[in-house]
C-alpha cells in the first residue's frame, strides 16, 4: 500500500483536528450519548464505527461534513416533531423519522442538495455555540417537510401513536397487546 501526500485546506485540517479532539473528550462523549438517548437511538455522533472507518480515512473532511449534516438534519426533525407536542410518542416518532430521512436523503434532488449545503456552510462558518439562523432553520424545516412524503408522515404518526398507547397502558396497568 502506498501513501499519497494529499494537501488539505486549512479548514479541512481544522475540521479533522476538531473531530479528533471531540473524540478524545469524555464530556463530549457524554453529550453525544445524551443526544443519542434524546433521539431514541443512534445518531452516529460519537466514535467512528469500524464499518465507517474506511470512509473517514479516504476523505476525513467530507466524512466529517457528512456526519455534521446528518446531525443537523436529525436535530431539525427533532425540533419539528417537538412542535407537534407528541409527549411519550416523541422518541418513537424521532426514530421512525430518522430512518425515513436517512432513506430519502440517499439520493436527494439537486435543489435539496443545494439547500442542505447552504445550511451546512452556514453551520460550519459559525461557532458551535451559535445556533443556526432563523432563515437556515426555516430552510431546514422546509427540506424535511419536502423530503418526507405524506405516507412517511403517516408512518411517523403511527409510530408516535403506538408508543403513546403503550405508554398509557403501562401507566394505567392495562394489558399490553402486540
Amino acid at each position: 500500500m502506498t501513501s499519497q501526500n494529499v494537501e488539505l485546506k486549512d479548514w479541512e485540517k481544522q475540521a479533522i483536528q476538531e473531530l479528533m479532539t471531540q473524540m478524545q473528550d469524555p464530556e463530549q462523549s457524554l453529550e453525544d450519548a445524551r443526544i443519542e438517548d434524546e433521539f431514541g437511538g443512534e445518531v452516529e455522533a460519537g466514535y467512528i464505527k469500524d464499518h465507517q472507518l474506511g470512509k473517514f480515512l479516504s476523505d476525513p473532511a467530507a466524512f466529517c461534513e457528512h456526519q455534521r449534516l446528518k446531525a443537523i438534519v436529525f436535530w431539525g426533525l427533532r425540533q419539528l416533531l417537538m412542535e407537534c407536542d407528541l409527549g411519550a410518542g416523541l422518541s418513537a416518532a424521532s426514530a421512525s423519522g430518522k430512518q425515513l430521512l436517512d432513506e430519502r436523503l440517499q439520493q436527494p434532488s439537486l435543489d435539496i442538495q443545494q439547500q442542505l449545503m447552504a445550511i451546512l456552510d452556514e453551520d460550519l462558518s459559525s461557532s458551535r455555540d451559535i445556533p443556526l439562523s432563523e432563515s437556515a432553520q426555516a430552510s431546514l424545516k422546509q427540506v424535511i417537510q419536502t423530503v418526507l412524503s405524506d405516507e412517511d408522515w403517516e408512518t411517523i404518526s403511527a409510530a408516535a401513536a403506538q408508543s403513546l398507547q403503550q405508554h398509557l397502558k403501562a401507566v394505567v396497568c392495562l394489558p399490553q397487546t402486540a
